[in-house]
C-alpha cells in the first residue's frame, strides 16, 4: 500500500496532465478529480471497497486518463469484477501516449499490462452445452439474468468467480442450472431442456351447443290494457244509454197507467220492470266510467313491457237481481 504522498501524488498528476484527454478540464474539475481520489483510497484502505469504486469511477469519468483508469481497475479486481477489471485496463493499454503527458500515465499503461497479465490467468471460464431442443428451434441463453450470444453456446465464455444461475429457452421449452466458479476455474455446464405447459386456447368458433341466447327481445308500451278498459268503459256507457232508453218509455207508459203516480195492481209488472232498468242503467254508466278513466290512467302510466303471447279479450254483460254489470277476459 503506497504512503499518502505517493496516492496525492497520483491525483495531483492526473489533475495536471495535459495531455488531450484532460486538457479541457476546468479548475472545479480538477479539484473535484483530486478529491474524489483522496476519499477512494481513504476508503479502500478501510475495506469499503464498493464506496471507493463509486469514487474513483467518478473522477475518472471527469478526468479520462490512465492514472484515474488504473484504480478503477484495481478496486473493481479486488471486488471479484475481474472481467470488468481487464476491460477497464484494455482501454487503459489501448491510449496513446502524447509527448507532454506526465510520466505518471505512463507508469500507469505499465502498471496496466502487469496487472491485465495477472489477472488473464484469474478469469474463469464456463462453456454452456443446451440438448433437447426440437430440431431447428432458437434456443436464448441468459447468465444471471443477461442474455448472452447464441454464438458463444457451447463454446468457452470467459466469466467472474462466484455462483451463476443459467437459462436456456425456447418456444416450447425450457432448462436451468446453477454453478460456482473459482478463479481461474474452467467448467462444462451441460442444461437439458423440458418441456413447458402450454396456455389453455380459448375456442374461435362456437358450436350449436355453445351458442350464445337470443337477444332479449325489445321493450316496448303494451296498449292491451288500455284498449281493455276504453273497450269496457264504451261499452258500459252503451248499455247505460240503451238501458236508459227502455226506462223512460217504461215510465212514459205508466205515466199513463198510473194517474197521479198510483199504478193499479195489473202495472205492477210494468213497474218492477222499469225500476230494474232504471238500477241497470246506473250500474252501467257508473261501470263506464271507471273503464274509461282506468284506461285513461292505464294509458298515460303504463310502462314499456316485453312483448307477450296475444291473448284475445272478450267482454260480456251480466243481469242479476237487483244488478247489473259487465264482465271479461283480457
Amino acid at each position: 500500500m503506497g504512503s499518502r504522498f505517493t496516492k496525492t501524488g497520483l491525483a495531483l498528476a492526473c489533475c495536471l496532465a495535459v495531455a488531450a484527454p484532460a486538457a479541457a478540464q476546468s479548475a472545479a474539475d480538477k479539484e473535484t478529480a483530486r478529491s474524489l481520489m483522496d476519499q477512494g483510497n481513504d476508503l479502500r484502505d478501510h475495506g469499503d471497497l464498493k464506496g471507493a469504486l463509486a469514487r474513483f469511477e467518478a473522477a475518472n469519468q471527469i478526468m479520462h486518463v490512465p492514472t484515474t483508469a488504473l484504480e478503477v481497475a484495481r478496486t473493481r479486481a479486488l471486488l471479484g469484477l475481474l472481467v470488468e477489471a481487464r476491460d477497464t485496463l484494455a482501454q487503459i493499454m489501448s491510449s496513446v501516449p502524447t509527448p507532454r503527458e506526465p510520466a505518471q500515465f505512463r507508469q500507469a499503461r505499465a502498471q496496466a499490462q502487469t496487472l491485465d497479465a495477472e489477472l488473464e490467468a484469474r478469469v474463469p471460464t464456463v462453456t454452456v452445452t443446451v440438448s433437447g431442443a426440437a430440431e431447428g428451434a432458437a434456443v436464448n441463453l441468459s447468465v444471471d439474468g443477461v442474455a448472452v450470444p447464441s454464438a458463444v453456446i457451447g463454446l468457452p465464455r470467459r466469466i467472474n468467480p462466484g455462483h451463476h444461475v443459467m437459462i436456456a429457452t425456447t418456444s416450447t421449452s425450457e432448462g436451468r442450472a446453477e454453478v460456482d466458479l473459482k478463479e481461474g476455474e474452467k467448467q462444462d455446464v451441460s442444461i437439458v431442456l423440458a418441456a413447458t405447459a402450454k396456455p389453455a386456447t380459448t375456442p374461435t368458433t362456437t358450436t350449436e351447443e355453445e351458442a350464445p341466447p337470443p337477444p332479449a327481445p325489445e321493450a316496448h308500451r303494451s296498449y292491451a290494457l288500455p284498449i281493455v278498459l276504453f273497450s269496457i268503459g264504451g261499452a258500459g256507457l252503451i248499455a247505460g244509454g240503451v238501458t236508459g232508453a227502455l226506462m223512460l218509455a217504461k215510465q212514459s207508459d205508466l205515466s199513463t197507467s198510473c194517474p197521479n203516480h198510483v199504478c193499479p195492481p195489473s202495472q205492477y209488472g210494468a213497474l218492477d220492470t222499469a225500476n230494474m232498468l232504471a238500477m241497470v242503467s246506473t250500474v252501467a254508466f257508473i261501470a263506464g266510467g271507471v273503464g274509461v278513466a282506468a284506461g285513461l290512467v292505464a294509458l298515460l302510466v303504463g310502462k314499456p313491457s316485453a312483448p307477450a303471447a296475444p291473448q284475445a279479450a272478450s267482454i260480456e254483460p251480466w243481469i242479476g237481481f237487483g244488478s247489473a254489470g259487465f264482465r271479461g277476459t283480457f
